[in-house]
């Protein structure tokens, strides 16, 4: 009877925290602030690792910068990459919002002068690449 009973303490503390979790999450990917200041750290996979080939920075610009930090085929496919969205005047990204304690996910259409674009390029590449993206906050 005891067992049963921590077993079911511990599913239910588990389950707490994977929504304490999954709420955290859904908090940070909502603190896409206008005026917040981050860069994106651009890694491939280079003979079986992670590796990181670039940053977006978004520090000094709203279209941001695309800096090279380590040359090759995976470069090459990033510059290709940021010169089909530095085509683009407008981009679409999914985001999400907490309304009445109901998680809401909308998608939204920004340009390249608005302070949101860094987020539709975040978007875009999580969407329409193998690259993967971190946010660096500063």
């Amino acid at each position: 009877m005891k067992n049963n009973f921590f077993l079911a303490l511990i599913i239910v503390l588990v389950i707490l925290l994977i929504i304490a979790i999954a709420v955290g999450a859904t908090l940070f990917i909502n603190k896409k602030n206008v005026g917040e200041r981050v860069a994106f750290v651009v890694s491939d996979e280079i003979n079986g690792r992670d590796t990181e080939i670039a940053r977006i920075d978004f520090s000094n610009s709203v279209t941001g910068e695309l800096k090279i930090v380590k040359s090759g085929e995976s470069s090459k496919r990033l510059k290709i990459a940021w010169e089909e969205i530095n085509k683009k005047t407008s981009l679409s990204y999914n985001s999400e919002t907490q309304e009445n304690g109901k998680l809401v996910m909308y998608s939204k259409t920004t340009s390249k002068n608005q302070e949101d674009w860094k987020w539709a390029v975040f978007d875009y590449f999580q969407k329409n690449s193998k690259f993967v993206i971190d946010i660096e906050r500063f």
